[in-house]
């Protein structure tokens, strides 16, 4: 089953994500929204609970799911797929986990 998250910090950008989410014809979306801690998100909660090996979770943009790339592989690892929208890569695949690293990496604050 696919399964949609959005999350953003108000409801203008979290509408955006949805009808996007819409487009791809996804019927199940769960949002956040607000500036919350990953334990925090509800909708983030609730989608863990119900993906299940073989779902495919649809996001706009890998940063909206989330920006740990230990979480990315824990979801992989338990079977789920990922289309992400902005990027147009079929996960799991060789490219796609190279790319999550890239993605992730590019993210981390400049010690």
């Amino acid at each position: 089953m696919n399964y949609g998250y959005a999350r953003g910090i108000d409801s203008k950008s979290v509408e955006d994500q949805v009808n996007a989410l819409l487009n791809r014809g996804v019927e199940k979306i769960f949002i956040d929204c607000g500036r919350l801690p990953q334990k925090d998100r509800q909708g983030y909660q609730r989608l863990m609970n119900t993906v299940s090996k073989g779902d495919t979770i649809v996001i706009t943009d890998m940063s909206r799911l989330t920006r740990d790339c230990l979480t990315f592989l824990h979801l992989e690892a338990r079977g789920i797929m990922f289309d992400i929208l902005a990027e147009e890569l079929d996960f799991p695949s060789e490219e796609s986990l190279l790319f999550a690293f890239k993605s992730f990496y590019t993210h981390l604050p400049n010690t």
